[in-house]
């Protein structure tokens, strides 16, 4: 008789309990991984008045859904304003500087690998 395998339960994240801007009050950037899956990770993330510095991710996209506030996204051929409800994708080679002004929460999703 083999061992049987534990069942498979599908997992539930309640976005609530995730870091919240009051636990971090002087935080200007707070990120919480959720899950990863085959290198690819998704992330929670609290942005307040910040803007991190143009950089390129070489091999693989990077996504980001926005949940509340605003994320602008500044290249060389100028600005999206990503919104409430909105995705965005920063395709491979593009260098790109995110910033917020105010308080912004999103997921983001990046190590999605090489595209083909």
């Amino acid at each position: 008789m083999q061992p049987s395998s534990p069942p498979l339960i599908a997992r539930t994240i309640d976005t609530r309990t995730l870091i919240p801007a009051r636990v971090h009050p002087d935080a200007i950037w707070v990120s919480q991984r959720l899950v990863s899956v085959a290198g690819a990770h998704l992330r929670y993330c609290v942005m307040r008045d910040t803007a991190c510095p143009f950089h390129v991710h070489a091999e693989s996209p990077e996504c980001f859904f926005v949940l509340s506030g605003t994320r602008h996204v500044d290249t060389a051929a100028g600005t999206v304003a990503v919104q409430p409800g909105q995705l965005c994708e920063v395709p491979p080679g593009l260098e790109p500087r995110v910033r917020v002004e105010g308080e912004a929460t999103l997921l983001v999703l990046d190590g999605l690998g090489p595209q083909s």
